[in-house]
């Protein structure tokens, strides 16, 4: 897992902890994900007591989202007021510039009838033309559009059983709802990433109903809390595939599962890892197709419990390619080949 997804993984996480533990989980189950003209299925409709899963809370309630609307309108109303007295002000200074040039025009006028008494006895009469009164209808200042900053949901759950999030995941990219699962690039996804590990994520999106307009459900779970985040930013789906699966097609490419498998039958120490079986750590597949040396790999995390506190700890981060393997510094986005 890359370190922008783990940063917002672990935003997400700590909102939905923080919203559970103040006691903003009084929010009722919402019946749908909804943002403006948008509109989804939520995870409460895949949800069973016999499986378990249940909703905790949603940021912001409909009562902070109220205010912020209220706020919003009172905005707009001052800009309003604002934007009118600038008008205002705007057609006063033209009146006033119209005057001063139709004043200059009259002047002009009368100093050319004194001139011609002072060349001919011959008055003529009516020769003071009207002042012209200039074209003054410059064109229309071009209003801005003003962007609003999308509104965004976060949907905290707790317990959610893989079984769940697979019946969602089929529920959401049904034709119906017309969700994709797309990767951070918002190409559309190979496969779905396996929804009974540990910690992990997924992209839904679809075109919003708004021109150039994104519809994104985002959903992480770590720690036995699934946090969803709703929202519509700016932007177009992309077609065809990432440049992983590009290369995977080119190649051969192991499976996830053929990853896992063969990285269970390495010695710990193959990997710079203490003990005598991997069946000793806990082993966390990534979903992507990162490319190292222009060769298609899996990445996998690799954890091992802590017996005095019986707790996960993170060991380190693996690419897995054919017959080869390099260790992952994800602070650092370097790699090493240890096999």
């Amino acid at each position: 897992m890359n370190s922008t997804m783990k940063h917002w993984m672990k935003v997400g996480l700590a909102a939905g902890l923080c919203l559970f533990l103040y006691g903003c989980g009084k929010s009722e189950a919402p019946e749908a994900y909804v943002i403006g003209e948008n509109s989804a299925i939520p995870l409460d409709s895949c949800l069973t007591e016999e499986e378990g899963g249940a909703f905790v809370s949603v940021s912001p309630t409909q009562e902070e989202v109220e205010k912020a609307k209220k706020a919003r309108e009172k905005a707009e109303k001052q800009a309003a007021k604002e934007k009118e007295k600038a008008e205002k002000k705007a057609q006063k200074e033209k009146e006033k510039a119209e005057k001063e040039k139709e004043k200059e025009e009259k002047k002009k006028d009368k100093d050319k009838e004194q001139d011609a008494e002072e060349l001919s006895e011959e008055v003529s009469a009516g020769d003071g033309g009207e002042a012209s009164e200039g074209d003054g209808d410059g064109e229309a200042p071009k209003e801005e559009t003003i962007v609003e900053p999308s509104e965004e949901y976060t949907y905290t759950y707790e317990a959610v059983p893989a079984a769940a999030m697979e019946r969602y995941a089929e529920a959401i990219t049904a034709e119906d709802q017309g969700f994709t699962a797309v990767d951070m690039e918002r190409v559309p996804l190979a496969e779905l990433p396996a929804f009974d590990t540990e910690e992990g994520s997924v992209i839904y999106a679809k075109n919003g109903a708004e021109e150039n307009t994104l519809f994104i459900i985002n959903i992480e779970w770590a720690e036995g809390v699934h946090t969803i985040t709703v929202r519509c930013p700016e932007g177009q789906m992309k077609d065809g595939v990432s440049a992983g699966e590009e290369a995977e097609e080119a190649q051969e490419v192991m499976t996830l599962v053929e990853m896992m498998d063969y990285v269970r039958t390495l010695k710990p120490s193959a990997l710079g890892l203490e003990g005598e079986s991997m069946s000793e750590y806990h082993l966390i597949p990534v979903q992507g197709s990162p490319l190292v040396d222009g060769e298609v790999c899996r990445h996998v995390n690799i954890y091992r419990e802590d017996a005095s506190t019986g707790t996960n700890t993170f060991i380190s981060a693996y690419l897995v390619g054919i017959n080869k393997v390099y260790r992952l510094d994800e602070v650092e986005r370097t790699v090493e080949r240890v096999l």
